[in-house]
């Protein structure tokens, strides 16, 4: 998707675009109550009425006092912008990969966005270099931009997550998104008042929840998500059948 399309998307949806003019807050505001309802219950439908389990309270919140530890591994230059790959310490507590990607001259105010790639495979885009080109065209704009990985940037992902493990995984990985905004904040000059979340698939689904819970996203646009993750992960092993999959 052109970095053009990216911003119209953003505009479609009625939330401040990627100037995130502060007068678009109070409206967006306003809708958030719904919008946390709405994603809490979405997330709810991971765990299905063929097997009552209880759940422990449902929170997204985690340690942000432990360092980030941002290592760059390596740093290359493409159409005037630098591509960063760096790792850092997740909110579980082992490390996760990223690319960054920055102007070449930095703005002291300058927008900040995350991206979160779709789930897709066997095509190559499906990790996170799929919004390596939006990336690129909007840091010759001046924002800046980190592309983070997920356990779906693994082709495998669905063959190796279990049912029973869904509901706290996919608290964990909102959890992360909100750690990679710690990392996108972190980087000199991002604008905390001017931060936006991208997502596509898996990115949408878990990004309604991370913008849910998280007010220092200030825009978003969300691409092809389900709308409820059971959508999904009825797809899991042992294969629900009949009445179990209502």
């Amino acid at each position: 998707m052109a970095a053009s399309v990216v911003i119209r998307v953003i505009r479609l949806i009625r939330v401040p675009t990627l100037a995130l003019d502060r007068s678009a807050y109070a409206a967006k505001n306003a809708h958030m109550h719904t919008f946390r309802a709405l994603a809490a219950l979405s997330l709810a439908t991971v765990t299905f009425s063929a097997t009552t389990v209880a759940q422990p309270p449902l929170s997204f919140e985690y340690d942000r006092a432990v360092p980030l530890d941002i290592k760059e591994t390596s740093v290359r230059k493409q159409d005037g912008v630098s591509l960063h790959e760096i790792s850092y310490a997740s909110a579980s507590g082992t490390r996760n990969g990223a690319t960054l990607v920055t102007p070449a001259s930095p703005a002291e105010r300058a927008p900040g966005i995350l991206f979160v790639h779709w789930y897709g495979p066997p095509a190559p885009t499906s990790n996170r270099t799929q919004f390596v080109p939006d990336a690129v065209a909007l840091g010759a704009r001046g924002a800046v931009s980190l592309l983070i990985d997920t356990p779906w940037s693994s082709p495998e992902y669905m063959r190796k997550r279990t049912r029973d493990r869904d509901f706290a995984q996919s608290v964990a990985q909102v959890k992360e998104l909100r750690r990679a905004l710690d990392v996108l904040l972190a980087q000199p000059g991002v604008d905390a008042a001017r931060v936006a979340f991208v997502g596509h698939d898996f990115g949408a689904m878990y990004g309604t929840l991370a913008a849910a819970n998280d007010p220092r996203i200030s825009a978003f646009a969300f691409m092809a998500g389900t709308t409820a993750f059971s959508d999904w992960f009825l797809f899991g092993q042992p294969r629900l059948q009949g009445a179990a999959r209502q």
